[in-house]
C-alpha cells in the first residue's frame, strides 16, 4: 500500500515526538525531582528503571540521544515504509519504548552488583542511550529482513 503525503507527515510528527518529550522533560523536570525518578542499581525499584530513561543529567546528554535517535528512527521509518510495514514498525517501536528502560535495568543491576566491585550505594543510572541502541539494532536488523526480501 502506498502511503499518502498526509500520512507520512504524521508519522513524522509522531516520530520527533519522543526526541522533543525528552528535550521538555530535561528542560522543566528539576534535579531534586528527577532525582526521586532516576534509577538506583544497588537499591533498584522497578518502576525508575522505565522513567530514568527519560531522564538526563546534562543538556549535551540529552540532545546527543535525540540526535542518535532521530537518525537511526527515521533510517527505521523508511525501511519499513519501503518494505511496506508501516504497522509492524510502529509496533515494533512502541515495544522498545515500553521494554528496552527494564531491559537495560537488568543490565545495570548484572554489572554494578554482581561484576563490579565497590560501587557506591547512591550510583544513579538515567538517560536514553539504551533505547537508542535498541533501535540501532532495530536499524540493523530491519535493513537485514529488508535486504533479504529484495
Amino acid at each position: 500500500m502506498i502511503q499518502s503525503d498526509r500520512q507520512k507527515k504524521i508519522d513524522a510528527i509522531l516520530l520527533l515526538c519522543i526526541p522533543t518529550i525528552l528535550l521538555l522533560i530535561h528542560a522543566f523536570i528539576r534535579k531534586p525531582v528527577a532525582g526521586d525518578f532516576y534509577f538506583y542499581p544497588m537499591d533498584p525499584i522497578p518502576l525508575t528503571a522505565w522513567t530514568a530513561a527519560f531522564l538526563h543529567g546534562s543538556w549535551g546528554h540529552v540532545v546527543a540521544n535525540s540526535t542518535a535517535f532521530v537518525l537511526t528512527v527515521f533510517l527505521i521509518y523508511a525501511i519499513f515504509r519501503r518494505w511496506g510495514r508501516r504497522r509492524t514498525m510502529w509496533g515494533v517501536i512502541g515495544l522498545l519504548l515500553i521494554t528496552t528502560p527494564f531491559v537495560t535495568g537488568l543490565g545495570n543491576i548484572a554489572v554494578f552488583q554482581y561484576i563490579m566491585s565497590d560501587v557506591p550505594t547512591d550510583l544513579n543510572v538515567k538517560g536514553f542511550s539504551g533505547v537508542s541502541s535498541a533501535f540501532l539494532g532495530l536499524l540493523w536488523a530491519a535493513f537485514a529482513l529488508y535486504a533479504n526480501q529484495i
